[in-house]
Protein backbone atom coordinates (compact mmCIF):
# COMPACT_ATOMS: atom_id res chain seq x y z
CA UNK A 1 0.00 0.00 0.00
CA UNK A 2 2.82 2.31 -0.82
CA UNK A 3 2.15 5.67 -1.30
CA UNK A 4 -1.65 5.62 -0.78
CA UNK A 5 -1.20 7.56 2.60
CA UNK A 6 -3.83 10.53 1.87
CA UNK A 7 -7.49 11.07 2.80
CA UNK A 8 -10.11 13.09 2.15
CA UNK A 9 -12.14 15.15 4.79
CA UNK A 10 -15.12 17.71 6.05
CA UNK A 11 -15.20 19.99 8.44
CA UNK A 12 -19.34 20.33 9.61
CA UNK A 13 -19.32 23.46 11.34
CA UNK A 14 -22.09 24.92 13.80
CA UNK A 15 -23.27 27.40 11.07
CA UNK A 16 -24.50 24.81 8.82
CA UNK A 17 -21.39 24.92 6.43
CA UNK A 18 -19.07 22.56 5.04
CA UNK A 19 -15.55 22.45 4.13
CA UNK A 20 -13.89 19.52 1.92
CA UNK A 21 -10.20 19.15 1.80
CA UNK A 22 -7.40 16.25 1.52
CA UNK A 23 -4.11 15.51 3.15
CA UNK A 24 -1.35 13.01 4.00
CA UNK A 25 -1.64 11.23 7.13
CA UNK A 26 -0.08 12.54 9.76
CA UNK A 27 0.47 15.91 8.41
CA UNK A 28 -0.62 17.98 10.99
CA UNK A 29 -3.25 19.86 8.59
CA UNK A 30 -6.16 17.88 9.39
CA UNK A 31 -8.05 19.37 12.48
CA UNK A 32 -5.39 22.21 12.60
CA UNK A 33 -6.88 25.94 11.89
CA UNK A 34 -3.21 27.29 11.51
CA UNK A 35 -2.68 24.99 8.30
CA UNK A 36 -5.74 27.23 6.76
CA UNK A 37 -4.44 30.65 7.73
CA UNK A 38 -5.24 32.90 4.44
CA UNK A 39 -7.78 30.30 3.06
CA UNK A 40 -11.77 31.43 3.22
CA UNK A 41 -12.25 28.75 5.72
CA UNK A 42 -9.61 29.75 8.39
CA UNK A 43 -11.67 32.28 10.33
CA UNK A 44 -14.83 30.04 11.06
CA UNK A 45 -11.88 27.31 11.86
CA UNK A 46 -10.84 29.53 15.03
CA UNK A 47 -14.71 31.67 15.59
CA UNK A 48 -16.47 28.39 16.05
CA UNK A 49 -16.85 24.76 16.66
CA UNK A 50 -17.05 22.01 13.46
CA UNK A 51 -16.88 18.51 13.81
CA UNK A 52 -14.13 16.61 12.05
CA UNK A 53 -15.40 13.55 8.85
CA UNK A 54 -12.75 11.83 7.34
CA UNK A 55 -14.87 10.80 4.21
CA UNK A 56 -12.68 8.39 1.97
CA UNK A 57 -8.61 6.86 3.20
CA UNK A 58 -6.04 5.33 1.97
CA UNK A 59 -5.69 7.09 -1.39
CA UNK A 60 -2.55 7.21 -3.57
CA UNK A 61 -2.23 11.54 -5.04
CA UNK A 62 -4.96 10.44 -8.60
CA UNK A 63 -7.25 9.26 -6.48
CA UNK A 64 -7.19 11.62 -3.56
CA UNK A 65 -7.40 14.72 -6.36
CA UNK A 66 -10.45 13.05 -7.88
CA UNK A 67 -12.21 12.27 -4.94
CA UNK A 68 -11.61 15.81 -2.93
CA UNK A 69 -13.43 17.27 -6.74
CA UNK A 70 -15.95 14.91 -6.73
CA UNK A 71 -17.31 15.45 -3.04
CA UNK A 72 -16.82 19.32 -3.42
CA UNK A 73 -18.82 18.72 -6.50
CA UNK A 74 -21.61 16.57 -4.29
CA UNK A 75 -21.91 18.49 -1.22
CA UNK A 76 -22.19 21.58 -3.60
CA UNK A 77 -19.25 23.30 -1.02
CA UNK A 78 -18.29 25.94 -4.06
CA UNK A 79 -21.37 27.49 -3.39
CA UNK A 80 -21.17 30.12 -0.60
CA UNK A 81 -24.57 29.22 1.08
CA UNK A 82 -23.47 25.71 1.79
CA UNK A 83 -19.28 25.84 1.80
CA UNK A 84 -16.08 27.47 2.10
CA UNK A 85 -14.24 25.89 -0.32
CA UNK A 86 -13.12 28.31 -3.09
CA UNK A 87 -11.42 26.30 -5.10
CA UNK A 88 -12.55 22.47 -7.24
CA UNK A 89 -9.86 20.95 -5.64
CA UNK A 90 -7.34 17.90 -6.92
CA UNK A 91 -6.15 18.93 -10.26
CA UNK A 92 -7.54 22.08 -10.14
CA UNK A 93 -6.17 23.47 -6.86
CA UNK A 94 -4.63 26.22 -8.40
CA UNK A 95 -7.99 27.98 -10.06
CA UNK A 96 -9.48 30.28 -8.70
CA UNK A 97 -12.92 29.91 -8.38
CA UNK A 98 -14.38 33.00 -10.27
CA UNK A 99 -12.23 31.55 -13.24
CA UNK A 100 -13.77 28.02 -12.50
CA UNK A 101 -17.24 29.59 -12.78
CA UNK A 102 -16.55 30.98 -16.42
CA UNK A 103 -15.21 27.62 -17.31
CA UNK A 104 -17.72 25.31 -16.06
CA UNK A 105 -21.20 26.24 -17.26
CA UNK A 106 -22.73 23.63 -14.25
CA UNK A 107 -20.60 25.51 -11.24
CA UNK A 108 -22.11 27.41 -9.01
CA UNK A 109 -25.13 29.20 -10.08
CA UNK A 110 -25.89 27.31 -13.20
CA UNK A 111 -26.81 23.69 -11.67
CA UNK A 112 -29.32 22.99 -8.95
CA UNK A 113 -27.97 22.15 -5.33
CA UNK A 114 -27.74 18.32 -4.16
CA UNK A 115 -29.81 17.53 -1.84
CA UNK A 116 -27.72 17.96 1.23
CA UNK A 117 -27.05 21.57 0.26
CA UNK A 118 -30.64 22.23 -0.38
CA UNK A 119 -31.36 20.88 3.71
CA UNK A 120 -28.47 22.68 4.90
CA UNK A 121 -29.73 25.69 3.08
CA UNK A 122 -33.12 24.74 4.76
CA UNK A 123 -31.48 24.57 8.47
CA UNK A 124 -29.70 26.99 8.31
CA UNK A 125 -32.75 29.26 7.09
CA UNK A 126 -34.89 27.38 10.02
CA UNK A 127 -32.03 28.85 12.48
CA UNK A 128 -32.16 32.52 11.62
CA UNK A 129 -35.76 32.37 11.81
Amino acid sequence: MKGKNRFIYMYLFQNGLIYIGQTFKDSGRYGNPEAYRGQAVYDALISQPYQKRMIRKGLDAREADFWESFYIGYYGSLNPDVGYNRTQGGIYESEPYEDLRKKIPNAYGHRKLSLYAKKQKARRRTIRE
